[in-house]
């Protein structure tokens, strides 16, 4: 089975901006990109048609997650980041254990309680209802 993704972001900015964009695929599903994962970032001045515009250089690392993480200085005006990936996998759902149980927090090896505190991208006041509603019994 074929997936594709495609995304194209466009901001106005103001002044020189540096930015990190994380928009790559995750390195562990690189064995099956069949096209792609390229990222393109065009600063595109006034009149000028996406694809044609000025391309923006960037470094690349891999965060603590190995997530691709490019960085760079976008100047100021008209910024595209786009981008389309064709991976190929074979259809079946992921495996499903149905005997696992949840385990309580005091049982969870420390290493993953970073994945437990709150983030300043995800308000998570907002859910307490939601995850009261879900997970509560």
């Amino acid at each position: 089975m074929l997936i594709k993704s495609d995304f194209d972001i466009q901001f106005q900015i103001a002044q020189p901006t540096a930015m990190l964009a994380l928009l790559h695929l995750h390195p562990s599903l690189e064995q099956y990109v069949r096209h792609g994962n390229v990222l393109v970032i065009e600063h595109l001045p006034w009149g000028v048609s996406p694809g044609y515009g000025e391309l923006i250089g960037t470094q690349e690392y891999h965060d603590s997650f190995g997530n691709r993480c490019s960085r760079f200085v976008a100047p100021a005006g008209h910024l595209r980041l786009s981008g389309t990936s064709t991976i190929e996998v074979d259809g079946m759902p992921d495996p499903v254990n149905p005997n696992l149980q949840q385990a309580p927090i005091q049982d969870l090896p420390s290493e993953v309680l970073q994945f437990l505190l709150a983030s300043r991208y995800c308000e998570v006041d907002r859910f307490v209802q939601v995850s009261h509603d879900l997970f509560a019994g």
